[in-house]
């Protein structure tokens, strides 16, 4: 953060005098009623990594406490709000946080100004479903552009939303991705996939046990055999 102006008093007030910086330990845990979570999110393309960890009471799922830790500067203004924000609410409400609520808070995110992905909330989003046992998001592979680059979200996440989960507005995929949830400016490419999707032109192949396991968990309709037969196929099977 060289050029200081650059950033809101409150962006600075988190990164002078950071809260929740550090990470919980099982020592402070009461093993009887209370959980210790952690995930890891990163590295950025700058580098950055991030380290997050919730003390959950069991019972009513409450976040008891947040801490993190990260190598870098960038993240810690976003981390150290989204710990303050959190803490004393539900898992199920700490989710519905954002990056533009993140970004209201602090009026202005370094990340998003340097276009890249606010850890923290990618971190949570991790903990959340190895919480609740869902498969992790997908990632970017070498050489990938993300389409949604606040987030990080690859184009095969966004079109597994549309055909798996239904998602047929940004709003809809926002809610499943996070894709969107940051400066918006993705928002015209996601709107073109749902588009070419809704035509029925795929560029990801979708295992059919993935269509099995999202019947069950958003009751989306089984496809019909000319969807399949448009189905791309999978990367063995193109080498093959």
């Amino acid at each position: 953060m060289a050029r200081m102006a650059e950033y809101s008093d409150k962006v600075l007030d988190h990164l002078n005098t950071p809260r929740h910086m550090g990470l919980l330990s099982e020592a402070g845990i009461n093993a009887a009623t209370e959980r210790l979570l952690s995930a890891d999110a990163g590295p950025t393309p700058r580098g950055d990594t991030l380290r997050l960890t919730v003390k959950l009471r069991v019972a009513d799922e409450m976040v008891l406490d947040a801490g993190f830790h990260t190598p870098g500067r960038m993240p810690i203004p976003s981390a150290s709000c989204f710990c303050s924000m959190i803490a004393g609410t539900t898992i199920a409400q700490a989710a519905e946080v954002t990056v533009q609520d993140l970004s209201v808070a602090l009026e202005g995110l370094p990340e998003t100004r340097h276009r890249q992905p606010v850890l923290v909330v990618e971190a949570f989003d991790t903990l959340v479903r190895q919480l609740r046992g869902l498969p992790p998001r997908a990632k970017l592979r070498p050489g990938e552009t993300p389409v949604c680059i606040c987030c990080q979200v690859p184009e095969v996440e966004i079109e597994r939303a549309v055909r798996l989960q239904n998602a047929t507005t940004v709003e809809e995929i926002t809610a499943a991705t996070r894709a969107c949830s940051g400066c918006g400016s993705c928002r015209p490419e996601i709107e073109d996939i749902i588009a070419r999707c809704e035509r029925g032109e795929y560029n990801h192949h979708i295992p059919p046990a993935d269509y099995e396991a999202a019947h069950r968990q958003h009751r989306t309709p089984m496809p019909s055999a000319e969807e399949l037969a448009r189905n791309p196929p999978a990367e063995n099977e193109r080498s093959g």
